[in-house]
């Protein structure tokens, strides 16, 4: 298994949810899917 790293690149206009992103819901995902 490999470390994915997200990178904001602006600040949001709003609160993001980042709850979806959980190893269970990525796991069978390629990086561009996500």
């Amino acid at each position: 298994m490999s470390a994915l790293t997200f990178e904001l690149k602006g600040k949001p206009g709003q609160r993001l949810d980042m709850s979806p992103l959980t190893p269970a819901r990525l796991k069978d995902l390629k990086p561009k899917e996500i």
